[in-house]
């Protein structure tokens, strides 16, 4: 009897473990199910706004594909929603690269039916922009509506300035933009083992940086002879933002420092009376002096030291200087 109420026990522990399990795994089933559910509504949820934006704006590429001689335009970099206000989608934006043997007239084509306006629009432009200076490369942004017409179109000027032409219900009118720019400050410091411009470089220093920061040092620094291995060199500098395009470019140099055969050579940048600015090392003294230890600004070294061709007699002779080369004027 007793053996009999021990196995009835042990088979009653066994079916409740069963049933414990089986609840937990239902548990789990209905809790996944539940996740599913609601990130597939959550899709659903997202999809459907997505359509919502696209039938409110009545418009996408194979729409703007169908638009006159679109197919003729080469140039086109990128396309997307122009958010004009936070909730409230209404451009597109079609970014156009200027590219070889591209006119304004042959870009703005396909976005403007009648032959008038369009010839009225360029006459406009060339008021406030040589058309003949639109270099490879430039980008011109076009703004279409639902209606597939061109409201405005904005060419970047410089890195700061846009052009913004309105071409809303067949008015033009032209203005010029100044962008905000957000200043940011750089520093590095680096140790100098083959060349200040080698090892810039591979520092990750920008050449336009770069070959300001040499400009400043060949007033007292031949580079050919004085810079030595292991020379210190420091430099703070200014990096520029455009938010609105995405961009960025390179201010002024703030303050440079090489530490060369025990000397510091620092500069820094002051404002003058006249409004201008220049550098001044820390006795107050103008760094730019009327002879450069490098010959030329910008020059590039043509010729070095040593055994060369002779250019005039044509034999093999110790050339005993080292020959700059650089454009006239």
């Amino acid at each position: 009897m007793t053996f009999k109420s021990l196995n009835f026990f042990k088979l009653a522990i066994f079916l409740i473990i069963i049933l414990i399990s089986f609840n937990f795994l239902y548990d789990g089933v209905k809790i996944l199910n539940s996740k599913i559910s609601i990130q597939q509504n959550n899709n659903i949820s997202q999809e459907s706004k997505i359509e919502e934006a696209k039938e409110e704006l009545n418009i996408n590429i194979e729409d703007i594909e169908d638009i006159e001689d679109i197919e003729d335009i080469e140039d086109i970099e990128d396309i997307k929603l122009q958010e004009n206000n936070k909730n409230d989608l209404k451009l597109i934006e079609i970014l156009i690269t200027v590219k070889k043997n591209d006119t304004f007239s042959k870009i703005i084509n396909p976005f403007f039916d009648d032959n008038n306006f369009k010839n009225e629009l360029i006459n406009k432009v060339k008021k406030n922009l040589n058309l003949n200076t639109l270099s490879i490369g430039q980008k011109i942004y076009f703004y279409i509506n639902k209606n597939k017409e061109t409201e405005k179109i904005i060419i970047p000027l410089d890195f700061i300035n846009n052009l913004i032409v309105e071409t809303q219900l067949n008015d033009i009118k032209i203005k010029e933009q100044r962008n905000t720019i957000i200043t940011d400050l750089n520093s590095m410091k680096f140790t100098i083992s083959s060349s200040l411009y080698q090892d810039g470089v591979k520092k990750g220093l920008p050449l336009s940086i770069l070959a300001d920061a040499i400009r400043l040092y060949s007033f007292d620094i031949d580079f050919q002879r004085d810079i030595q291995k292991n020379t210190q060199f420091e430099i703070s500098y200014e990096i520029l933002i455009n938010e609105e395009r995405n961009e960025i470019t390179y201010g002024q140099i703030n303050f440079i420092n090489l530490i060369i055969q025990n000397r510091e050579l620092e500069y820094y940048i002051f404002k003058s009376d006249d409004g201008l600015y220049d550098y001044f090392n820390k006795k107050g003294k103008n760094v730019k002096k009327s002879l450069l230890k490098t010959p030329l600004d910008g020059a590039r070294l043509s010729s070095s030291f040593g055994i060369r061709k002779h250019p005039i007699s044509g034999y093999n002779k110790l050339h005993k200087g080292v020959d700059f080369a650089a454009p006239k004027g």
